[in-house]
């Protein structure tokens, strides 16, 4: 079987750009698995005016589009004036907007920053979380713009399964995110805190190097769910048909180099040093820079990786020009 395109089963996503953004590295944890190439202590935030030179940008250009728009870390709530950048995207007319925290700041942050987007995302982490406070947010927050990504740290399953009773109980959504933890050249598991390395000489290992038997059967009960739905759709010459996105992995029909991919056109990403690409894969080279400035583009890019692996980027419009 060749494919010769895949798409967005959600027609809709035609008409919308999906725009990930990496508002910078700063974040008060310091989680084992989190190494310093995504998150620090230090680093600078973007001025206040560089967030709303961005999203001006962003509208005009996108003007025959809706947005959507997914803001990361980092802990996008550490930013100072995180408050007043959420109040751009309605002052933009930017549609979709979601944020992901770490849970740890006051209540009262979160209810005012629902004012002005549409989703949350908290990130339960288990080494820095305050357990007794992320509950406290979450019951007063309404469970409709709310989910929780739960990162399964390996040795805490039986605090995990509570979490979990908890959240059902309490009718919150959530999954369960695998974590790869970071390791050294000699295969030593990084503590808690020791995630100040850089990411030469270091690997990330498989899940079963890490998790016992019984951690990988409880997370299979999720898995087994069925929870991946239908997000793409996939043309050969002869079919088409719609599926999921892991189908592509699994069966290795990941490969588009070469294809023509209208990354840049339905996707977009920011990095965290403010990098401003066509999509998280980077194709096609950075287009400027949001404190430089940065110039968009509306051809679609030729594809030169061997292999796409990133699950935001699979079911971007791309096709293979045949003779």
């Amino acid at each position: 079987m060749k494919l010769i395109r895949v798409e967005h089963s959600a027609k809709k996503y035609k008409q919308w750009v999906r725009i990930e953004w990496n508002m910078g590295r700063r974040c008060n944890f310091d989680c084992s698995y989190c190494g310093r190439d995504l998150h620090d202590n230090t680093s600078k935030h973007f001025p206040y005016e560089k967030f709303e030179y961005t999203i001006s940008t962003l509208r005009e250009f996108y003007s025959d589009k809706q947005i959507r728009m997914s803001l990361t870390g980092g802990e996008p709530f550490v930013h100072p004036r995180i408050l007043d950048i959420l109040k751009l995207f309605p002052k933009y007319g930017v549609e979709e907007v979601s944020t992901i925290t770490n849970g740890s700041l006051p209540l009262k942050k979160y209810q005012q920053a629902l004012e002005y987007i549409n989703n949350l995302i908290f990130s339960w982490h288990f080494e820095f979380l305050r357990v007794d406070h992320m509950k406290s947010v979450l019951t007063e927050l309404p469970n409709n713009k709310v989910k929780v990504h739960l990162m399964y740290l390996p040795g805490r399953l039986e605090e995990i399964h509570d979490v979990v009773e908890w959240l059902k109980d309490n009718g919150i959504k959530f999954n369960i995110r695998r974590i790869r933890p970071m390791t050294n050249t000699a295969g030593e598991f990084n503590p808690p805190g020791a995630s100040g390395m850089q990411f030469e000489g270091i690997q990330f290992g498989g899940a079963e190097g890490y998790y016992s038997q019984a951690e990988l059967d409880y997370m299979d009960s999720f898995n087994k769910a069925g929870t991946a739905g239908v997000n793409c759709e996939l043309f050969t010459k002869e079919e088409q048909w719609l599926d999921n996105v892991n189908t592509l992995t699994k069966n290795k029909w990941n490969t588009f180099k070469k294809w023509k991919c209208m990354a840049g056109i339905e996707t977009l990403m920011i990095d965290n040093d403010g990098s401003v690409y066509r999509a998280t894969c980077k194709q096609g080279g950075v287009l400027g820079n949001i404190e430089t400035g940065f110039t968009l583009e509306n051809d679609p890019v030729i594809c030169a990786k061997q292999w796409c692996n990133c699950a935001a980027d699979l079911n971007t419009t791309k096709w293979l020009e045949t003779a």
